[in-house]
């Protein structure tokens, strides 16, 4: 999450931490979500937000389709904490939105995230069409 993007929405995060996310990998398509995937890890920054704050957040038609799904992360320091993570109920899309790759590469590198981890974002940047085969999303309930 980029904090500086919150700031100017008019949100006022609080306490942003760099964690991971194990059992999970980012999917980058027409829009970005986390799948899951027994042997990946991704990371991000947790930050503290109202409720108030996720509802405006989350109200914006580019992102009104994302869900809360209840994860626990694990901060820098090893500590893990509950935290909500919003994520589409499917992934879709043919191509991948190269332009918000390489602006998560980025935002990736100028957080200092692991160096496996940028490899992983720095392959989403090329551009190629996907399948949709064998990545959808699936819920149980």
């Amino acid at each position: 999450m980029d904090m500086g993007l919150l700031h100017q929405r008019g949100l006022a995060p609080s306490n942003p931490q760099v964690a991971s996310l194990d059992g999970y990998a980012i999917e980058i398509r027409d829009r970005a979500t986390l799948v899951g995937h027994a042997e990946a890890r991704v990371y991000g920054i947790v930050t503290g937000l109202t409720h108030a704050e996720i509802d405006t957040l989350y109200a914006e038609p580019s992102v009104r389709d994302y869900r809360p799904e209840a994860v626990v992360v694990i901060l820098g320091e090893g500590r893990q904490v509950p935290a909500l993570c919003y994520t589409l109920p499917t992934v879709t899309g043919s191509h991948r939105n190269t332009t918000y790759a390489v602006k998560l590469l980025e935002l990736a590198k100028t957080l200092a995230f692991p160096g496996a981890y940028l490899a992983t974002l720095q392959r989403l940047t090329q551009e190629e069409t996907v399948s949709n085969t064998g990545m959808e999303k699936k819920h149980d309930g």
